[in-house]
């Protein structure tokens, strides 16, 4: 996980360069699709209104929880003009806002700290793991913005360190979630210059421990590639990616761990 500050930082670095660049678009540029499946650049900007919103809500609750009070925070107003894509920009500007000013109240004493009771199966939203998916989240939609926009250089180094952490750590986990009950054994390895994550079906259980019955498929590339096929950002096919064994295995990855 990402430490409070350098979540923070990273976090708000990225959600400023989108919103600067979204600020920016005129006419059409609104329709461009994104590497976000079936979303254009409106649909990303009305997700991060809410989903700025919603960590901002979530830090509030944490910080009641185990301080006794939540933080105060003006109420900051909304435009909402006949033009959508105002609208859209104002929404996530706020939410913006408020992640920014309940964030900075978070101490290091509460990264550890917890909000609410964890959904069955699901790790602990510890401040540290909230903070690290808004880093992830935000580096992302820069990216799929950058993308769209023809601007693309990758994920930061913070955004690979969070996708590791939240998918690459938990690809067995998410794979369980999932439901999804393979036909016949295999393993997936990721491989890359530190990423070193594997997802297997047994026959029986899903698991990222070793394998040896299993049939491998190695995946292997640069950490940013990698990172971005677990998120659904690119194909296993992908020029920046190498593929050992079963393509065909290799490009299924995302129908067991879906999102984000």
């Amino acid at each position: 996980m990402l430490n409070l500050d350098g979540g923070r930082f990273a976090a708000l670095r990225d959600l400023d360069a989108t919103l600067s660049r979204l600020r920016s678009l005129e006419g059409d540029d609104w329709q461009r699709s994104t590497p976000c499946k079936d979303w254009d650049l409106l649909d990303i900007t009305r997700h991060l209104g809410e989903t700025t919103q919603r960590l901002a809500d979530l830090f509030a609750d944490l910080i009641a929880q185990n301080r006794g009070k939540p933080p105060v925070m003006n109420e900051l107003p909304e435009e909402h003009p006949d033009d959508p894509h105002a609208a859209a920009l104002s929404h996530a500007t706020v939410g913006r806002n408020h992640f920014a000013a309940t964030t900075a109240r978070l101490t290091l004493e509460d990264a550890e700290a917890t909000a609410g009771e964890p959904k069955p199966g699901r790790p602990p939203r510890t401040a540290a793991r909230m903070m690290t998916i808004a880093a992830l989240e935000f580096g992302l939609h820069r990216y799929d913005v950058e993308t769209a926009l023809g601007e693309a250089s990758g994920l930061t180094e913070e955004a690979i360190q969070a996708a590791d952490a939240i998918f690459g750590a938990g690809l067995a986990r998410l794979a369980a979630a999932s439901g999804q009950t393979p036909d016949a054994p295999f393993r997936i390895e990721l491989r890359g210059d530190r990423i070193d994550r594997a997802l297997a079906w047994t026959g029986a259980a899903w698991t990222s421990e070793s394998t040896p019955d299993a049939p491998a498929t190695r995946i292997s590339g640069d950490d940013g590639p990698l990172m971005l096929f677990v998120c659904g950002r690119i194909p296993a096919t992908d020029n920046a990616l190498t593929v050992d064994g079963d393509a065909d295995v290799a490009a299924r990855l995302k129908t067991y761990v879906p999102g984000p």
